[in-house]
């Protein structure tokens, strides 16, 4: 608001109407500038969408080299996996006792079935309450072993079984938590 303010005060003599010759241009000179200006800005635009493209091929030649050292790495690593395994038949067959094992290379079909759904649920035939353990423990990301020793102690002070602890159970499970060692003889 200042500048403008200023601008009218000085008109002409303002460096910003002397810069841009605001006033003292006519249509067709407004329009050449108008041009100019928009060509730069293309011109600009291009240089930019250029520098992009360069980027982008950039990137693609980084991510090809990344996926080739993966590679390398990969293969360096089985290596070195075949070199210990090899490392460790050769002292198994230098020592006397060792007899190789035949490799086998048929699986009987059975056998493959029963393989794939050893640990299915219906092999399993686990107990409804053992289920809704395992969802318990998967859903809140707590180890199976802590679910169950929590249940079990659960099931402890529910003397009624009727999967709540009342007030009398609950009284009692805090006497058992808090008075132990030196203060569980006192009440």
């Amino acid at each position: 608001k200042r500048e403008r303010v200023e601008m009218m005060q000085m008109r002409l003599d303002h460096s910003k109407i002397r810069k841009f010759k605001i006033g003292m241009q006519d249509r067709a000179q407004i329009e050449q500038y108008r041009r100019t200006e928009s060509s730069r800005i293309d011109n600009q635009r291009r240089r930019v969408e250029k520098k992009f493209g360069d980027l982008r091929a950039q990137r693609g030649d980084l991510s090809r080299a990344l996926d080739q050292m993966r590679e390398v790495m990969e293969g360096r690593r089985r290596r070195a996996e075949d070199e210990s395994r090899d490392a460790v038949v050769h002292s198994l067959q230098a020592d006397s006792k060792f007899r190789p094992v035949r490799k086998v290379k048929t699986v009987d079909v059975e056998v493959s079935r029963d393989l794939v759904t050893f640990f299915s649920k219906k092999t399993l035939q686990l107990t409804p309450r053992t289920t809704e353990l395992r969802a318990l423990s998967k859903r809140h990301d707590i180890p199976l072993l802590d679910v169950e020793h929590c249940f079990k102690e659960f099931g402890r002070y529910d003397a009624d079984e009727s999967g709540e602890v009342d007030f009398e159970e609950f009284t009692c499970m805090m006497k058992d938590l808090l008075l132990v060692g030196k203060t569980a003889h006192c009440e």
